[in-house]
């Protein structure tokens, strides 16, 4: 099918009941391009990129009428710091670095669930996170592969434009995913808008043709959610898992945006100070013998010298720059950041050669109260997976897991004094288990393993005895 003939497919079709919906999903999509959230959404990205408002930056000076001019004969400076992505990857590495731990009321749950859980499936979560982070909510779409395996796909944020059944934006009503594709045709390249819009009912397909959405006839119009067989089905929810940063589903630019733009020029203003050499001072002549200041500044830089008339000279006023001015504001809006991100400031921490447990407690404060936060909403679109995963189960084997307990331990990657704990865990010993001693100890990843390895060396060391007895 040729792109004319598609074109005039798709508006036969879209002149039957489908021309409504149409109609709702240009409006929908046409609010969501001028919305604050995705303007947010592409800040955030913008940022964590590096590409702050600094780089945008023009010197000005006030001229004719008080109207400022651009001017670029002065050094203009743009000093980048990239505070979101040294927080963002600092919340992801604290939460999200080590693999969560999946516990069951059942073991066998337990076991089939980590079978989904590969490291493949945590690499695009922990992905997931930084995504949530960075643009305020993720969001991951459930489908079958064409060898029919359950499988995750991390869909970009500013694509899908959820439609909420709740106002604490906990179940879905619908999903409307708008996304390009480049295509070949005729000769040259084209781009094309397609949309999906997933319901309980399926999913309906559409492609935009001079502004307005149209039935996709050649991707098909109408499906379910997956196949069994030749049998189109649906799951009982929308397949889109989102994954929210907070509740509010804020970026972490919106935190600190104003404190880094102010960092930024603050940096740029002092280079720009240190920089300006010839125009360190303010000059003041008299009698001079040139034409205009553009001659008596060049003279000025080629010669160090100028030529004055008669009882003409040269005085200055000065414009002293002081480094502290800037030192101070600089660690002041650097620990502000930090404070309003949420983070850790390696470089602003003292805290001597072996710091206490409290003390590391102190400085990782702000950020495990943030990650806590993190890891709930992460911990409600993991219980949304499982129902995805036990669904899975049910459909291939006919078993049903609905109504087991399944819980995700995160196992924060935080700096510690190991001699602390380890001091702790000796003075434990008798009372509490044994296995809540080793789960706890700084070394040990897997306390089941850890405890089936000690009983093996103990039971060694008997075997042993007891042959130098023989």
């Amino acid at each position: 099918m040729t792109e004319t003939e598609r074109i005039w497919a798709n508006i036969a079709l879209s002149r039957t009941e489908n021309l409504g919906q149409s109609s709702f999903l240009k409006a929908e999509y046409d609010a969501w391009r001028t919305s604050k959230k995705l303007a947010e959404m592409a800040e955030g990205s913008r940022y964590y990129a590096g590409d702050s408002d600094i780089t945008r930056r023009v010197r000005q000076v006030i001229g004719e009428n008080g109207i400022k001019t651009a001017i670029d004969n002065v050094p203009n400076n743009r000093c980048k710091s990239n505070f979101t992505k040294l927080l963002a990857d600092q919340k992801t590495a604290y939460l999200l670095s080590k693999t969560p731990s999946i516990k069951s009321d059942d073991a066998s749950v337990s076991e089939l669930l980590e079978g989904y859980f590969d490291t493949k499936m945590w690499n695009l979560l922990r992905n997931a996170g930084t995504e949530a982070i960075i643009k305020g909510i993720a969001w991951l779409n459930v489908y079958y592969s064409d060898d029919g395996k359950l499988c995750l796909k991390l869909i970009p944020s500013e694509q899908v434009i959820p439609f909420w059944a709740d106002d604490a934006h906990t179940e879905l009503d619908g999903v409307l995913r708008v996304y390009e594709t480049d295509v070949y045709e005729n000769g040259a390249n084209q781009v094309l808008v397609r949309a999906e819009f997933y319901t309980h009912e399926g999913v309906r397909r559409f492609i935009q043709v001079g502004g307005e959405f149209l039935p996709d006839i050649e991707a098909g119009f109408e499906s379910g959610h997956f196949r069994k067989g030749d049998t189109e089905m649906t799951w009982d929810i929308i397949p889109f898992i989102p994954i929210k940063y907070n509740q509010n589903e804020k970026t972490l630019t919106s935190s600190i945006k104003s404190l880094n733009d102010a960092y930024d020029k603050i940096l740029s203003d002092m280079m720009n100070a240190i920089e300006e050499d010839p125009r360190s001072s303010i000059l003041v002549l008299r009698n001079y013998d040139g034409q205009d200041l553009g001659e008596f500044r060049r003279n000025l830089c080629t010669y160090g010298a100028v030529k004055v008339c008669d009882d003409g000279g040269v005085e200055t006023l000065s414009v002293k720059v002081d480094p502290a001015v800037y030192e101070t504001a600089e660690k002041m809006l650097r620990a502000a950041i930090i404070k309003n991100g949420r983070g850790v400031d390696t470089m602003g921490q003292t805290v001597g050669n072996a710091p206490s447990g409290i003390a590391m407690r102190f400085i990782y404060s702000d950020l495990e109260l943030d990650c806590n936060n993190f890891a709930n909403e992460i911990s409600a679109s993991l219980d949304k997976l499982v129902w995805f995963i036990f669904s899975d189960i049910a459909i291939r084997t006919g078993k049903s897991l609905f109504g087991s307990r399944v819980e995700f331990i995160f196992n924060c990657d935080m700096l510690v004094n190991e001699k602390d704990i380890i001091d702790a865990c000796k003075q434990s010993a008798g009372m509490i288990s044994e296995k809540t001693i080793i789960a706890n100890h700084p070394w040990v990843t897997d306390a089941e393993k850890e405890m089936t390895a000690k009983k093996s060396e103990i039971s060694a060391g008997k075997d042993d005895e007891s042959n130098g007895m023989a």
